[in-house]
């Protein structure tokens, strides 16, 4: 996702490049991560598999089933934390709403869904 629009906080803008870099971050961590946590276990679950010791099955099954639990750990924390600010987003305080802040606006442009 490209931003074009720029931001500033406090009067400082913000280049457009490091709110892109910002957003893939964003990207790798709530879809990179848990990939990589799955597929790392689907390998140590096959060593445990080719080893045929049933002591090393059951680490394996162990150790993949804990890596399954945080990778969908971290999707939902980053999920529900963009949830959050888009929440905090659309909220009212006395009338005004806080998109008026430059702050929320950069947030907005960062998470914006693709």
């Amino acid at each position: 996702m490209l931003i074009l629009s720029s931001c500033s906080i406090g009067g400082v803008p913000i280049p457009d490049y490091i709110l892109n870099s910002i957003s893939y971050l964003i990207d790798f961590i709530k879809i990179g991560i848990p990939l990589l946590l799955i597929i790392f276990g689907m390998i140590d679950l096959a060593k445990g598999v080719v080893a045929k010791k049933e002591e090393d099955m059951k680490k394996c099954q162990q150790l993949f089933v804990k890596k399954l639990i945080a990778g969908a750990m971290v999707f939902f924390v980053i999920s529900i934390t963009i949830f959050l600010l888009k929440m905090l987003d659309s909220a009212e305080t006395n009338g005004r709403r806080t998109n008026d802040y430059e702050a929320l606006k950069c947030i907005q442009e960062i998470i914006k869904e693709h």
